[in-house]
This record gives C-alpha cells, sequence and structure tokens, in this order.
C-alpha cells in the first residue's frame, strides 16, 4: 500500500564495543538520538501501536509515518532509548520475553548475553509511554513447535505479561523474525491484533521490519528508509560479491 508506515526494528541502545555486541544490536546511544532526528526533520509522523494497529484496520495516514519497535526487552531501552524518546513524545513498541524477565539473552553466544528487564523495569518502561508487546515467551523460535509449545509462547506469553503488569499486549514479534503458516495462526488465534517478522510480508500476521544496527552509518540509515531498500537488500543477499561491494561503498559505522 502506498502509505504504509516504515517500522523500525531496534534491539537495544548502547555504546557498546564489538567484543560484547559481535551481532551489532545495539545502537549507539549519540547515534539513536540522530535517527530520531533524521526522522523528525524528514517530516515523518511517529506513529503509537494504537495508530499502527488504526492504520492495519483502515484509517488513513496524512505523509509518511514510522513506527519504532524494539525486540527482546533490554534494560538498555529503558536507561538509554525511554528518555530520548520521552524528551520529544515519540512512542514505540518494546517487544518482550515474559519467561526471561530479569534475566540475560542466553539464546545468544555468552560474550553477547545482555539484561533483559525485570518485571519492575517493564512496568516503568510502560509508564514511560512505551507500549508492550510479546515476543514468545523465552525467545523460542515459532516455526517447528508442536501445538502445545506454540499455545505457551503465544497465548500463554501474553496471558503471563497480563498477569505480571495488569497490561493487555495487542501485538507480537517473531524471534529471530521466522515463522510458519500454523504459527500464524496460532498468534491470530491468541487474540494479538497484529505481529511482526523483519524483511518478508505475509500479512497482518507477519509484517515487515527493516532492522536498524550498531554499524549503520547516517547514510545506511537514510537508505534504509526509502522503500526500495528491501528490494535491494533481497537482491544483495543472494549475490554476496556484490553485497560487500555494496556494503564497502555504504559504510559502516566503527564499534
Amino acid at each position: 500500500m502506498m502509505d504504509a508506515p516504515l517500522v523500525l526494528m531496534y534491539h537495544g541502545v548502547d555504546d557498546l564495543d564489538s567484543e560484547r555486541d559481535a551481532e551489532n544490536l545495539f545502537v549507539p546511544v549519540r547515534a539513536f538520538a540522530r535517527q530520531l532526528e533524521h526522522l523528525r526533520s524528514a517530516g515523518y509522523t511517529f506513529l503509537s501501536e494504537i495508530d499502527y494497529v488504526a492504520w492495519l484496520d483502515g484509517r488513513p495516514l496524512d505523509g509518511p509515518s514510522v513506527l519504532l519497535t524494539f525486540d527482546d526487552g533490554y534494560v538498555s531501552v529503558l536507561h538509554h532509548a525511554a528518555p530520548l524518546l520521552g524528551a520529544h513524545g515519540i512512542p514505540a513498541v518494546c517487544f518482550v520475553c515474559p519467561g526471561m524477565l530479569g534475566k540475560r539473552s542466553t539464546w545468544m553466544p555468552e560474550p553477547s548475553w545482555h539484561e533483559l528487564m525485570t518485571r519492575d523495569q517493564l512496568a516503568e518502561l510502560a509508564d514511560a509511554g512505551i507500549s508492550l508487546g510479546v515476543h514468545g515467551y523465552d525467545h523460542t523460535a515459532l516455526e517447528t513447535l508442536k501445538a502445545d509449545e506454540m499455545e505457551l509462547q503465544t497465548k500463554g506469553a501474553a496471558a503471563h505479561l497480563r498477569e505480571l503488569l495488569g497490561v493487555e499486549p495487542r501485538t507480537f514479534a517473531y524471534p529471530y523474525g521466522t515463522h510458519s503458516v500454523a504459527a500464524r495462526q496460532a498468534v491470530h488465534g491468541a487474540g494479538f491484533e497484529a505481529a511482526f517478522a523483519i524483511y518478508e510480508d505475509a500479512g497482518r500476521w507477519a509484517l515487515p521490519r527493516v532492522d536498524i544496527n550498531a554499524v549503520d552509518t547516517p547514510r545506511t540509515f537514510a537508505l534504509k528508509l526509502t522503500s526500495a531498500y528491501p528490494r535491494v537488500r533481497k537482491v544483495l543477499s543472494v549475490a554476496p560479491p556484490v553485497r560487500r561491494a555494496a556494503h564497502l561503498l555504504a559504510g559502516r559505522a566503527r564499534r
């Protein structure tokens, strides 16, 4: 659709070197602030989760718009992203794993284990105006799970978050961005109003997002805002030499 909002996928916001963040998931604080300013100066309207769902339900948008999302529930979102968002009244959604609260991101290699928010920290984040969505119960990939396991990761996770915080999660983000027909049906059946993947678009239950990471430069960030970027990325992903050349041309932020 021509007026489709841009959905950006972040993880953490913190100043970490490549040894502590080998997956490049943590955008430096100053870079994140510059990205917010770029979006503001480019005329984007920042959508809340409610605004985005309303658009899915047929409400038109006026001009370019963007929804900011954060996966996993890192403490750095509360400490570094939320103050910058709050200073400008910018809404966002944070997708969390209710079964991992207060733990670390142990689904990644050990050097990249990072602290996840506790129940009280999530409450503080919600009080700061950030919506809370579900990212599975414990960050398990959904696409190959059996029905009972799928229910825990979707309906069970939503119920747990509701019991802990008294919030009604409206949207879901697939761990690792992977999904299947059964996973999409489970998310729909669990009562979520929409679900997010990464680049592929499978409709309302697997909506596309653009990932923003630690090595993005102002140039690559601007490129990722363009409508052509998902198609360009798809082409580059099947041609590694061309992709490497494109990275050299566009540049990478120093870690």
